[in-house]
């Protein structure tokens, strides 16, 4: 998986629920706006690896499906396809 992928994803998860994420209660918001959204869970703490607020990690492949989900594609290979 390249980083570049990983930045830019966080980047479109950003601009999909309006506002930086900055701190762990919009981090919050954005674990919930996930769950919701996707009707999937995914670990907050996985998120706080995820954007940097915990020691970092390669994410599997079932929350980055999740992750691309949020922001409109069907899996994480078809948002690869058009990022």
């Amino acid at each position: 998986m390249i980083q570049e992928n990983l930045n830019e994803l966080r980047l479109c998860i950003q601009k999909q629920i309006g506002f930086r994420i900055n701190n762990i209660s919009e981090l919050k918001m954005v674990h919930e706006a996930i769950e919701w959204n996707t009707k999937k869970k995914i670990s907050f703490n996985t998120l706080r690896r995820f954007y940097g607020f915990l020691k970092t990690t390669t994410p599997n492949l079932n929350t980055l499906n999740t992750l691309s989900q949020f922001i409109g594609y069907e899996n994480f290979s078809a948002y690869q396809k058009n990022s």
